[in-house]
C-alpha cells in the first residue's frame, strides 16, 4: 500500500500525481486541507481521506486551542492512521506542517518513509539562530517531540523539519524531477479563451490589504475586459474566490491547481507570486506576466523578495509597475 501526505497545491502536479503514476499499486492520498481534499475526491479516483486538525496547532488568535488541538491530532491518528503497517509512506511538503509531521513520525516505526521534497522553487530562505527562534524550536520540541528549525520565508518565519527529525525517524530523501506526460487529467477550457488569470491569498496571508486587491483587481479587470471581451479565464485561489465573483472573465473552479490548465494553447499568463507563473514560462509559449510590482504591498521588502525568487528560476516573467505598462502588455496581444 502506498500513502500520500500532500500538504500544499503546488507539490500535486509536479511530484504527487507522477508519483503516484510510477508507483501503482493501491493508494491512499491524506489530504491536509479542504480544497486539495475537494480536487481529488472530484478529479481523481483515488481513496482521499481528509485530516481535519489544523496543520499549525495554533495561531495568533487561537493559542488557547493548542492542548484541544494535541488532543485532537491524538484522536485522529488513532482513528485514520494506527493500523497501517509495512506501507510505503510519501510526502512532499516543507513548511509549517506541524500535524503531517507528528502522524509520520508515528507512521515511520512500521512503515517506510519517503520525502521528495521541492527544492528549486521553494521559497524557503536561510536558517534563523536568534534568541526568538530557538525558543520557538525548544516549545515544539517541548510540545509536540519534533525537531524543527526556523527559516525565514518570504518576510515571515516559517518552521521545517530538520535533519535531526529525517534521521530520528529513517527518513528516506528523494531530489527527482518528475515526467509530467503521463498525467491523464484534463481540465477543459473553452478554444475561444487565450488569456489566464491566476490569483493569490496575499490577503489571507496579511501581505496586502484587501482594499488595494480589490482596486488592482477592478482595474485588470477593466483593461481586459476593454481589450479582451469574453477572452478570459479567471482561476481564484481556493482560499479567496469571493474576491473575484464580480469579474467579467469566465471564472472556473478554484480547487484545480493552475498547472493543470497549462495544457491549453493560452497566449496571455496573468498571477502574482504563483509557482505557476515559472512553470508557464517553462511549459507554455504564453507571455507571463506578475503584478508583484503592480500591486502594493504592506511591506515591499516582501515583494521584492518573491521577484527575486522568481527571477531566481526564469528571466521570461515580465513586471508591469503601473496601469499603462499593464495595459501595454495585455494590448500586445492578439
Amino acid at each position: 500500500m502506498n500513502i500520500y501526505f500532500v500538504t500544499s497545491y503546488g507539490s500535486i502536479y509536479n511530484r504527487v500525481l507522477p508519483l503516484i503514476k510510477e508507483k501503482g499499486g493501491d493508494t491512499i492520498v491524506v489530504c491536509t486541507s479542504l480544497p486539495i481534499y475537494r480536487f481529488f475526491s472530484e478529479f481523481t479516483p483515488y481513496k482521499t481521506i481528509y485530516t481535519r486538525v489544523n496543520q499549525n496547532l495554533i495561531t495568533k488568535k487561537t493559542w488557547y486551542m493548542l492542548i484541544p488541538n494535541l488532543i485532537r491530532q491524538k484522536f485522529e491518528y488513532m482513528q485514520l492512521f494506527s493500523n497501517i503497517k509495512n506501507a510505503n509512506i510519501y510526502f512532499f511538503g516543507i513548511g509549517w506542517k506541524i500535524v503531517t509531521y507528528m502522524h509520520i513520525a508515528r507512521l515511520s516505526k512500521h512503515n517506510k518513509v519517503y520525502l521528495y521534497p521541492e527544492t528549486q522553487s521553494s521559497t524557503l530562505g536561510k536558517i534563523e539562530n536568534t534568541p526568538k527562534t530557538k525558543l520557538m524550536s525548544f516549545l515544539i520540541k517541548l510540545l509536540t517531540g519534533l525537531d524543527m528549525v526556523v527559516y525565514t520565508d518570504c518576510g515571515k518565519l516559517s518552521m521545517n523539519i530538520s535533519d535531526k527529525y529525517l534521521n530520528k525517524h529513517n527518513i528516506t530523501v528523494i531530489h527527482k524531477e518528475f515526467n509530467k506526460d503521463n498525467i491523464d487529467i484534463t481540465i477543459p477550457i473553452d478554444k475561444d479563451k487565450y488569456i489566464l488569470v491566476v490569483t493569490e491569498d496575499q490577503v489571507e496571508y496579511n501581505r496586502v490589504t484587501l482594499s488595494e486587491m480589490v482596486k488592482k483587481m477592478c482595474s485588470l479587470d477593466a483593461i481586459l475586459c476593454s481589450c479582451h471581451p469574453g477572452r478570459y479565464v479567471i482561476k481564484p485561489h481556493p482560499n479567496t474566490p469571493k474576491l473575484y465573483t464580480n469579474f467579467h472573465g469566465k471564472i472556473i473552479s478554484p480547487y484545480i491547481p493552475s498547472e493543470f490548465l497549462l495544457k491549453h494553447p493560452w497566449k496571455l499568463i496573468i498571477g502574482t507570486e504563483s509557482l505557476t507563473l515559472i512553470n508557464a514560462t517553462k511549459y507554455t509559449n504564453a507571455k507571463v506576466v506578475s503584478l508583484l510590482k503592480f500591486i502594493k504591498y504592506k511591506d515591499p521588502s516582501v515583494s521584492q523578495e518573491f521577484i527575486d525568487w522568481m527571477n531566481k528560476h526564469t528571466d521570461k516573467i515580465l513586471f508591469p509597475e503601473n496601469e499603462k505598462e499593464l495595459e501595454e502588455v495585455i494590448k500586445s496581444v492578439s
